[in-house]
This record gives structure tokens, C-alpha cells and sequence, in this order.
């Protein structure tokens, strides 16, 4: 099925994505590190950092947009649109605020449509796993899911107590290991569908 192949693609470019933010704070951390022995190369470092979260965010919207080539008899398919569009919108909101100044709203909503953005892709991972019968990453972005609700509601209670948000930023941090882990297992998963 060439549908699932350019999802296992759309997958893998989302997981490359990821990598590269992340390694863009450590490429940054290092860069901080460095800059009091060699000042040029701190800086240079601190610089590619902003790009490299660029990079990976690119990245990972071209994944979400190969995916959309799910197949037709997937319960997903729906799923994957609607998170491109919040992707897209979102993107033209930030687009235009470079330009214009937009009220607080508007880019209160960009961030949501983000966020919802976001949600909307773990659920699509769910459901193409479940497409597939593998019920390892399914479970596991369920786990996601579930953390990120949990991290949602600790920031929020957090606000007004704030030693939750130390378990929240843990929770967080548990979440993206076990993501990491969803992407890869259903990577290779999709390989051999």
C-alpha cells in the first residue's frame, strides 16, 4: 500500500522534526558553554539554534501533510485534515503578525490552534495504529494523550500552587520520552504494514 508508505514517511519526517528541536536547546546549552573559551563559536552555535527549531518544525509540518495520504477505509482520515488545517491556519496567523500587529486574541488563538493541532496528530497516531493492529503504539499514544491532559490540567492548578509545576515539566518531559518511543515503534510498524 504506497498510502501507508508515505504515512511511515510522513511519520519519520515528523520524528526528524522533533530531533531537531530538540537538539536545537542543547546546540544552544552548548553554545552558552562555550562562549566565555571561544566567544565566535558560542555565538554561531546560539545562532543555528533558532534555525534548527525552524528546520524541525518545517520538517515536521511536511510529515503531518504526507500523512494526509491516509488510506481512505482509516477512521483517520478526517483526523489528519483537520490537524493540517489548524497547522496551516496557524501558520498565517503567525505569517501575518510579522506584518501587522494582531490583537492578543488572534494570537492567543494561533497557539490553540497549535496546541489542538498537536492533539489532533496523537489521535491520528492512534487510530492509524489501530489501523494497522499495533496495539504497542496505540497504547502509547494513549500514554501521550494522557500526559498531556495531565501536564495541561498540573500547569493550570500549578498557577495557583506552584510547586506542581516541577511534576508537570517531569510529566512533560515523561510525555516526550514515550513519544519519541510512539514515533519510532510506529515507524517501523508502518514499515512492514
Amino acid at each position: 500500500m504506497s498510502e501507508l508508505q508515505n504515512v511511515q514517511k510522513g511519520v519519520s519526517y515528523v520524528y526528524y522534526g522533533l530531533y531537531l528541536m530538540v537538539g536545537s536547546i542543547l546546540v544552544a546549552m552548548l553554545g552558552a558553554g562555550i562562549m566565555m573559551a571561544l566567544p565566535t563559536a558560542g555565538l554561531v552555535l546560539i545562532a543555528a539554534a533558532p534555525l534548527m527549531i525552524i528546520a524541525g518544525s518545517v520538517l515536521s509540518f511536511i510529515g503531518r501533510i504526507k500523512c494526509l495520504s491516509v488510506p481512505g477505509d482509516c477512521a483517520a482520515t478526517g483526523v489528519i485534515y483537520t490537524a493540517v488545517v489548524c497547522d496551516v491556519i496557524a501558520i498565517l496567523i503567525s505569517a501575518v503578525s510579522w506584518f501587522i500587529e494582531l490583537p492578543q486574541l488572534v494570537s492567543t488563538l494561533s497557539a490553540l490552534l497549535t496546541l489542538a493541532a498537536s492533539v489532533l496528530f496523537l489521535i491520528f497516531l492512534k487510530k492509524i495504529a489501530a489501523f494497522i493492529r499495533d496495539s504497542v503504539s496505540e497504547k502509547r499514544s494513549s500514554s501521550v494523550l494522557n500526559l498531556c491532559i495531565a501536564t495541561f490540567v498540573t500547569m493550570i492548578i500549578g498557577v495557583f500552587f506552584p510547586p506542581l509545576l516541577i511534576v508537570a515539566f517531569i510529566v512533560m518531559i515523561v510525555g516526550c520520552i514515550i513519544y519519541v518511543q510512539l514515533l519510532i515503534s510506529l515507524k517501523e510498524s508502518l514499515k512492514t504494514a
